[in-house]
């Protein structure tokens, strides 16, 4: 099923580009907040097994908040590239649709497109069907496209975040999204957790 012409004039990519600013936001706290922490460990005056063990935690706490940062990274990254392609395939739909009533076709919701130039059963429509056919092919072949980019789109983005893991609000998310079968436009990502809370 691929959208209406309504819908997908109506679709914004905000929801990918929000997501993106959202993940890449918690990756540079998480690196912030251990660096911040390790610098503390770091300066106290521990000798002896009580500071090898300290500086152990701390070596393992900071390893695993930059995995888990790249992993955000990469969610974000794949929402972004995500939009980018949407929106140019967006304005490419919407650009030839400009250009079929430029030259007095009109575009149907289901992306039929009729002679608005001629009655129908003229010697004029008649030699334009071949034309009005080609471009509806054309449009429904770049909506499809944009529906299935969308799908990958929402594919690659559970994909990076399911690696983290976890059972917590992000975690829930991502299994959302993975139930997610209609390639319906803004379907693609799951709402963002509340800013205060952790990713796992």
């Amino acid at each position: 099923m691929i959208p209406t012409q309504s819908a997908l004039r109506a679709y914004d990519v905000s929801h990918l580009t929000d997501h993106a600013a959202h993940w890449r936001d918690l990756a540079a706290r998480r690196r912030s907040v251990v660096g911040t922490i390790k610098s503390q460990a770091d300066s106290l005056d521990w000798q002896g097994q009580g500071d090898e063990a300290m500086k152990a935690a701390m070596a393992r706490h900071a390893w695993a908040a930059d995995d888990e940062a790249e992993l955000l990274d990469a969610t974000a990254a794949s929402a972004e590239v995500g939009a980018s392609v949407l929106h140019h395939y967006q304005r490419s739909i919407l650009a030839t649709v400009g250009q079929a009533h430029q030259s007095g076709f009109a575009v149907g919701e289901d992306w039929s497109v009729t002679d608005a130039m001629y009655a129908p059963g003229s010697m004029g429509w008649y030699a334009r069907q071949p034309t009005a056919h080609a471009i509806a092919v054309d449009l429904r072949s770049q909506v499809t496209r944009f529906t299935g980019q969308e799908v990958q789109t929402a594919t690659e983005v559970v994909r990076c975040a399911g690696e983290l893991g976890g059972q917590g609000a992000l975690r829930g998310h991502i299994q959302q999204a993975a139930a997610i079968t209609s390639p319906a436009p803004n379907a693609a990502v799951p709402p963002s957790p509340p800013a205060g809370q952790r990713s796992r």
